[in-house]
């Protein structure tokens, strides 16, 4: 073996190796700019549980006015809502399939929801339904019908949009609204698990959102725990997919976690204090 095939050789095993060094190496650099970063100016309420699409009882179907009115009435303090943007009518309709679900035998905007069930202290998270899928310029479009909705109080500062295009979800950002950074990580007990929360954990980082979206589970596996629940200690998270009452207040208990969604429709606990 000649001089250069070795060298050649010896180049190409280094590349991994370096690889790997120079990636951890930048997950500890962002874990220490995580751990010396205040996010307090986002949500930390004492009441981390909201609603999941609106309280969903006697006959009130999800992401309806009677819903999100009947989670408030019930002291949530912030409502998840699923929307699309529809370029072709310019509007927000709030649904959590395509095509649209409708509500009282018509579709539902997202300002109509504002103008029924708005007030100073309710919370809103937005999970924007096909955000990857929009143009650049339908992306614009919506984020100015959006700050159209919510310029005229204080009602911006109240929202949280979510979407898991980060490029798209930048545009969000700059506009001034609160980003959920949804994220899909794989569930702990998978050994790769480690390097994939924390691909996800530079992103956001990187990205500048305001907060990190993470489903509790899929399907009974548990994602945020374990392992993956440390990675992400410095980090303010938002969970949802938490399907049991009880996990629930065990899971509010982890200062990283700001919001936790109550899958359960029959059962609220909105008033759980974890101040006490």
């Amino acid at each position: 073996m000649s001089k250069k095939i070795r060298t050649l050789l010896l180049i190409l095993f280094s590349i991994p190796g370096f690889l790997i060094v120079a990636f951890w190496g930048l997950v500890i650099y962002v874990d220490k700019q995580l751990a010396n970063t205040s996010h307090d100016q986002f949500y930390n309420d004492c009441h981390k549980v909201w609603s999941n699409r609106g309280l969903v009882t006697e006959g009130r179907v999800q992401n309806s006015i009677a819903s999100v009115k009947n989670a408030f009435m019930h002291q949530a303090k912030g409502v998840e809502v699923d929307h699309f943007y529809d370029p072709g009518l310019g509007r927000f309709i709030v649904s959590h399939d395509f095509p649209y679900r409708l509500k009282d035998g018509k579709l539902l905007t997202l300002e109509e929801l504002f103008s029924a069930v708005d007030s100073p202290d309710h919370y809103y998270w937005l999970d924007f339904k096909k955000l990857r899928k929009l143009k650049d310029e339908q992306v614009y479009e919506a984020i100015a019908r959006l700050n159209q909705i919510a310029g005229s109080n204080d009602l911006k500062q109240r929202i949280y949009v979510e979407g898991e295009d980060p490029f798209h979800l930048a545009y969000v950002r700059d506009a001034g609204f609160n980003t959920i950074f949804d994220t899909h990580p794989i569930p702990d007990r998978f050994p790769l698990s480690g390097f994939v929360i924390n691909v996800y954990k530079i992103v956001y980082y990187f990205g500048e959102y305001s907060v990190f979206g993470i489903p509790y589970s899929y399907h009974g596996d548990p994602i945020f725990s374990g392992e993956n629940q440390k990675t992400l200690a410095n980090v303010p998270v938002f969970v949802y997919h938490v399907d049991e009452p009880k996990l629930i207040e065990g899971i509010v208990m982890d200062p990283a976690v700001r919001v936790a969604l109550n899958n359960s429709h029959s059962i609220d606990n909105f008033q759980t204090n974890v101040c006490k």
